[in-house]
């Protein structure tokens, strides 16, 4: 079969070659018309431009790579997935690196990439200070920050502010009566993890409750997980909050297994216990809240209340400003902040 050429697109179009290159490379803006009937015609003719070529010519391979901590992870499907959907509209494509919550990982990652032909990077990172790369980003390439922030940084950046829903959260815990809270944070070093643990101490400390040997530090991954959260029951803590979605998963699932279904009666609204426990007091109700990640249907979150994240918002959002950036390289850095919001379940 012969290979179809831009000439053909043209033709089939009825417009000039000129303009259908200036459709497909973007270096021209065309009528909406034209436009249409271009797009149409590639279908149609099932044409594939030569992207290494157009590259060469245009400076630009229209890819642009995403650097999530793990792809598996709810949260980040939802992310890619919103992100794709945004920039595929304007004929972009997403190259996925995961960096495996790798520091130094992360930093080999992106010295290949600036060496490749992305046209953007859109970065989940795991450093700890924007120091550790100052010397892997040469400033050539736009980048977008997503999720998690590094002080200092001079580029856009995409985040959720989660503070203001976890201190409504731990006051709404509170007013339940509960006095001794434990609370399971992922890694520390995260700027989510901190402002999450931060609006947590701040509650308890203007309620002159106890926090002291009541936080746990747990990383989940895929399947293997460092939490223990029925070492905080044993404490006498009678509700727990967990700082993701992973580790809420988690902990949940811990409960269960040692005999108190955390959560409510769908039908009450009062808390379920499937049974004593020996490492739980007798009669103990467990509360656990924790967060809503993503986009897929998790029926854990059905009878506890969570905090949710506009995670779809989120990626959009990104999206869509890695496009204005490419557009438009020398615009001021713009730092997006989306808000999370607390959802108990007598209000939902």
């Amino acid at each position: 079969m012969e290979k179809v050429s831009m000439k053909d697109v043209a033709r089939h179009a009825g417009v000039s070659v000129a303009t259908v290159s200036y459709v497909i490379n973007q270096s021209r803006s065309v009528s909406a018309e034209s436009r249409r009937r271009v797009m149409e015609s590639i279908a149609a003719l099932n044409y594939h431009p030569n992207t290494v070529a157009r590259s060469f010519k245009t400076g630009r391979s229209n890819l642009i790579a995403f650097v999530v901590p793990d792809i598996a992870d709810l949260y980040c499907s939802s992310l890619i997935d919103s992100i794709e959907k945004e920039i595929s509209a304007e004929g972009y494509q997403l190259l996925l690196v995961s960096s495996g919550e790798d520091a130094e990982k992360e930093r080999k990652q992106l010295t290949i990439l600036e060496n490749s032909m992305v046209d953007a990077i859109i970065l989940a990172t795991t450093q700890v200070k924007y120091a550790d790369l100052e010397k892997v980003i040469s400033g050539r390439i736009p980048y977008l920050f997503i999720d998690r922030r590094l002080e200092g940084c001079p580029y856009d950046s995409a985040t959720i502010n989660t503070y203001d829903a976890v201190c409504e959260a731990v006051e709404w815990i509170i007013a339940k009566g509960h006095r001794k809270i434990g609370y399971i944070t992922g890694m520390p070093h995260l700027s989510s993890s901190r402002e999450r643990e931060k609006a947590y101490q701040d509650v308890m400390q203007r309620h002159h409750l106890p926090t002291e040997g009541l936080v746990q530090t747990g990383v989940v991954h895929r399947l293997a997980t460092s939490t223990n959260p029925m070492e905080l029951i044993t404490k006498g803590c009678t509700a727990l909050l967990a700082g993701n979605n992973s580790l809420t998963l988690d902990a949940f699932f811990r409960l269960a297994k040692a005999g108190h279904m955390p959560g409510g009666n769908p039908a009450t609204g009062k808390p379920v216990q499937s049974g004593p426990s020996t490492d739980i007091p007798s009669g103990t109700e467990i509360a656990l809240t924790g967060f809503k990640e993503g986009n897929a249907l998790q029926f854990e979150m059905e009878n506890i209340d969570y905090i949710e994240q506009p995670v779809t918002q989120l990626g959009r959002a990104a999206g869509r400003q890695i496009l204005r950036r490419l557009r438009d390289p020398h615009a001021p850095a713009r730092d997006l902040i989306l808000e999370a919001s607390f959802k108990p379940l007598e209000k939902r």
